[in-house]
């Protein structure tokens, strides 16, 4: 006879957003700490965390080639040369 697989966690996410939106601001403005807040709102202390850290968080995909100052450089040269009728754009994207 098969076992019967029975799960042992509880039910996640037994909080509302509005609860987890006003315990995360409480947090964030320092009111109460990450381990109060969870108690008072009944939200995990890990989930507290992880969406106070969001801020934080790296953004996804690899590092510019360019910094934002070489990049409006390389722009506005790109559209000097194209009112001196030197057309780069269309010379680079030609098939």
């Amino acid at each position: 006879m098969p076992n019967i697989y029975k799960r042992k966690s509880l039910e996640r996410a037994k909080w509302t957003e509005e609860q987890l939106k006003s315990a995360t601001s409480t947090v964030k403005d320092e009111r109460l700490s990450v381990r109060q807040a969870g108690k008072t709102y009944g939200i995990p202390r890990k989930t507290l965390e992880r969406r106070k850290n969001e801020d934080r968080k790296k953004k996804l995909g690899p590092d510019t080639t360019f910094g934002a100052a070489h990049e409006n450089r390389l722009v506005w040269h790109i559209k000097e040369m194209q009112k001196v009728d030197l057309h780069l754009l269309e010379m680079i994207c030609e098939p």
